[in-house]
């Protein structure tokens, strides 16, 4: 499987809810809700963040859920 297919099937709801979750456990945000739009890209939020905040968790969340979903397809393919 090549690097590109390993990325096909990435849900972008994996990495809202990876910045969900960061935004709650780091930075103390109860409630908070992302929702990235799939053409334009935008990331709207339920509360007001940061702009350099918001970059910042979106790059860790896009790594976190790259990271954990390269995982599980290595796991799907050695079993």
């Amino acid at each position: 499987m090549s690097d590109e297919d390993k990325f096909k099937g990435l849900p972008i709801d994996a990495i809202e809810a990876e910045m969900e979750s960061i935004l709650a456990k780091e930075h103390g945000m109860a409630g908070v809700r992302v929702f990235l739009d799939r053409n334009s890209g935008d990331i709207a939020c339920n509360q007001t963040i940061p702009d350099p905040l918001m970059g910042r968790v979106f790059a860790i969340a896009a790594k976190r859920a790259i990271i954990r979903f390269v995982h599980e397809q290595e796991s799907r393919q050695g079993e």
